[in-house]
């Protein structure tokens, strides 16, 4: 069992992370709500660069997530916690990891 906690998107960056620690970014969030979702079957995706390290990544919703104890409702939309999906390493973070940026992204 690790004793890693989680990420803290409060804690102060480490400068020896070059600027990819977990970051909860609302100008991340707001790049990656204004890219339409594309419909495949029951599944939406989003092809896009990650606004922060620019490295391609796909992102994935599926009508089941509307279920998830960690979605936000709107009167519209639901909000998910989503991260960039890139899979360039970033060191310290390898690759597969993504840049480290996230946030509450917009549903289909």
């Amino acid at each position: 069992m690790s004793d890693e906690k989680p990420n803290d998107p409060n804690a102060p960056v480490d400068p020896q992370q070059d600027g990819y620690a977990a970051v909860e970014d609302p100008d991340w969030v707001r790049a990656v709500d204004a890219v339409a979702w594309q419909k495949n079957g029951e599944a939406y995706y989003k092809d896009l660069p990650c606004p922060h390290c620019t490295h391609k990544m796909q992102l994935t919703y599926l009508s089941s997530y509307r279920k998830s104890p960690f979605a936000k409702t709107s009167a519209a939309k639901t909000r998910y916690a989503e991260r960039c999906q890139c899979q360039t390493a970033h060191p310290p973070r390898e690759a597969g990891k993504g840049c480290g940026r996230y946030g509450s992204i917009l549903s289909p």
